[in-house]
């Protein structure tokens, strides 16, 4: 009669269970470096937009003030909400700005979104 060793019930597989690290320290550096430098390429992709948002938000608010018809007519508009003196370039460059951390989405029925970055 051939005795069998019994084996505890918690007892794992060490073939099957472990997993072998891949790389060394060098590896996990340059990994992290990499999610370093793709996490400032996005916040300047970001701050590009935001700033162009300003640029052409800028170069329309000084366009509406030159055209002699609207210009008057949106300084008038905003004198009556209470803002006197409006300064077009300045509002047109701060919601031009706003308006660079969204980016436009189009679905398959041409039908326009807004995502926020």
């Amino acid at each position: 009669m051939v005795k069998r060793k019994k084996k505890p019930v918690f007892e794992l597989e060490a073939e099957e269970t472990f997993v072998e690290p891949r790389g060394g320290i060098k590896e996990t550096i340059v990994s992290l470096f990499g999610i370093a430098i793709a996490f400032i390429i996005g916040l300047a992709v970001i701050f590009l937009y935001a700033i162009s948002g300003a640029l052409f938000g800028a170069l329309i608010g000084f366009l509406v003030e030159i055209t002699p018809i609207l210009g008057d007519l949106v300084k008038t508009g905003l004198f009556e909400f209470g803002i006197e003196n409006a300064n077009l370039i300045a509002i047109g460059a701060a919601l031009g700005f706003l308006a660079g951390f969204f980016k436009q989405i189009f679905n398959r029925e041409n039908q326009i979104y807004y995502e926020a970055w």
